[in-house]
């Protein structure tokens, strides 16, 4: 499939250069109508490119209006769409509907690409949206067609409000952000979406699926999604933060900045991802005003602060007065795991800042964290945050199915280079593809990335005892996760300050149990545990930057209650998560703090 996409891009690359030269009519773009939809071709079927725009536009009566305000725009497996505009959906359409069908295995869903217009001009976005959009089964390269250039934004969303879908879809490299909500109150929801390579910069405000410092939306959900190789999932500033953060079951692999890239927000869902490496970019106060915390804390996975009043919040089902104590926050069944290979790197970063970034020398912070103090007190706190509920989060290396080359190349580049800027002042980051610079928008096919992994524990670490992390890196467990209805079990958890009631599968079997007493202790504490048949038995504690700080390897022990006091030895006073392992039952942790 690559090499048939590089021979059809090499015929037509003059074509591109040049921008359209074929002035093409509505029955010119389009395959077929068949009812609600209209099939539009590609590049290789018309010859031409920007389809989907010519096939939108002209989608009118004689008299200017609608042909039909509830069609079906289908976009079809293999073909590749060109465009050197942006393709504008304007109030007539009030739900765009830009689908496929399911690509044939070893077909690439339809591919789009950008090119400079024949003026050597270049229209930096896809898709301008002013009403409700679906997208399907698409798969988006931001990058030039004729250099190494890519698009700075994918779309833009106009109408208060108004929801965004995708599901299925690919979006790979970008020059700064995705999506960007132009006005309050909009949703935004991603299924089963991949994200890859996304930013092509190293400046801290590339690399950015969803960025809300215009306006704050309503809804924010990411479900069954990847990111591997960008800057943050969702950053916003905390005033513009969303309402309603639903975060589940998303794999996040070497993200420069959070993953959650805001410390306020009414309510929020946190449960069954796998992050590792996220938050890499250490900082200090004033390296990065624009996205710093207000008390120069370091961010970690989630940051908590308190909800300012002039917050311009929606609730996610009608509008209402938030009072500080009446936030909802679920951070459970996650895990977070750092390269060791990270440690190095970032003090090897803080050493070569250059002294006109740093006069005078500053204090760095380690960002690599499930959380800060402050965060921390706010969920140890339930007189005045009832509704803030910590469960149980780990800290487990993945070993992915091909992670050859896949941390530590990227990683130190990304260390090494981030620096404030804004698009157009960074270097180019390394991506998770062929290397093959001069073909990057040539996409690879099947994809490189396999994000699968074989740690027993994490397979059955979240709810209902199956993966952590994307799921459609797991197809049998996706089925089974499939018609649960996990979402609504969630959401009551949330609104009752809880864990979930019947899902909330401990990481650990019934055949594995322990305590630990005294809990903070200054000298020593005992560990206490039972098996229900012997078994192979190690006990872990990992600092809250997820490194390993002791390793107690117990041997093979009888079925049975056993007992075993950990000396505070070289712990120095803190916070720590101790992890109870064995060769056939899943490992469980649980806090300590050593005063």
């Amino acid at each position: 499939m690559k090499k048939f996409l590089q021979l059809i891009f090499l015929m037509c690359l003059g074509m591109f250069l040049c921008g359209n030269i074929f002035a093409q009519a509505w029955s010119d773009v389009v395959l077929r109508e068949n009812g609600d939809t209209v099939a539009i071709k590609g590049y290789n079927l018309s010859g031409s490119y920007n389809t989907i725009a010519i096939a939108v536009n002209g989608d009118t009566t004689a008299s200017g209006e609608r042909t039909n305000p509830n069609r079906i725009y289908k976009t079809l497996p293999g073909e590749v769409y060109i465009s050197d505009i942006t393709c504008v959906f304007d109030v007539s359409i009030p739900f765009v509907r830009l689908v496929a069908d399911p690509a044939p295995e070893g077909i690439m869903p339809p591919y789009h690409l950008r090119s400079k217009k024949s003026d050597g001009t270049w229209v930096k976005r896809f898709f301008d949206v002013h009403e409700n959009f679906y997208c399907e089964n698409q798969y988006f390269c931001a990058t030039s067609t004729s250099d190494d250039q890519q698009d700075r934004e994918f779309s833009r969303a106009y109408t208060t409000g108004a929801r965004q879908e995708m599901n299925n879809c690919i979006f790979e490299l970008s020059d700064w952000v995705y999506m960007i909500p132009m006005t309050r109150g909009c949703t935004f929801d991603y299924k089963n979406c991949k994200f890859i390579n996304v930013g092509h910069e190293a400046t801290l405000e590339k690399g950015i699926v969803l960025e809300t410092r215009t306006a704050p939306p309503d809804s924010v959900m990411f479900e069954n999604c990847t990111f591997l190789n960008g800057l943050t999932p969702l950053m916003s500033l905390n005033q513009s933060s969303p309402s309603y953060v639903y975060f589940n079951h998303n794999t996040i692999v070497n993200a420069a900045q959070g993953p959650l890239h805001f410390a306020m927000a009414a309510e929020m869902i946190v449960t069954n991802n796998l992050f590792v490496n996220t938050n890499m970019i250490p900082d200090y106060p004033n390296f990065y005003p624009l996205i710093m915390d207000e008390d120069n804390l370091p961010k970690g996975i989630v940051n908590i602060d308190t909800m300012e009043l002039f917050h311009d919040t929606l609730y996610w089902n009608g509008e209402y007065p938030l009072a500080y104590n009446d936030r909802r926050v679920l951070f459970d069944k996650n895990s977070a795991w750092w390269d060791p290979r990270l440690a190095d790197m970032v003090a090897d970063s803080m050493a070569s800042i250059p002294e006109e970034l740093c006069p005078g020398g500053c204090t760095w912070s380690n960002q690599m964290i499930l959380m800060n103090d402050r965060t921390k007190a706010f969920f140890d706190d339930d007189a005045n945050y009832p509704y803030l509920t910590e469960g149980t989060n780990i800290t487990i290396q993945p070993d992915f199915a091909n992670n050859t080359d896949l941390i530590p190349r990227w990683i130190r580049y990304v260390v090494s280079n981030c620096k404030p800027g804004a698009p157009g002042g960074g270097a180019k980051m390394p991506w998770w593809r062929t290397n093959e610079s001069s073909n990057i928008f040539i996409a690879d096919w099947p994809m490189l990335a396999n994000l699968s992994y074989t740690d027993a524990t994490l397979k059955s670490a979240g709810y209902y005892g199956l993966p952590l992390g994307d799921l459609n890196w797991f197809p049998d467990a996706k089925t089974t996760w499939e018609g649960k209805g996990e979402q609504n079990v969630l959401i009551a958890a949330l609104q009752a300050g809880e864990l979930p009631a019947g899902i909330n599968k401990n990481i650990t079997t019934s055949g594995l149990k322990f305590s630990v007493y005294p809990n903070p202790f200054s000298k020593a504490t005992n560990v206490e545990y039972e098996l229900n048949s012997k078994e192979n038995v190690k006990l872990i504690i990992y600092n809250l930057a997820g490194e390993k700080v002791r390793s107690i390897d117990l041997g093979y022990q009888s079925k049975g209650s056993h007992n075993i006091m950990i000396e505070k030895g070289n712990l120095n006073p803190g916070m720590y998560i101790l992890q109870i392992m064995t060769d056939n039952l899943n490992g469980m942790t649980t806090k300590i703090t050593v005063n």
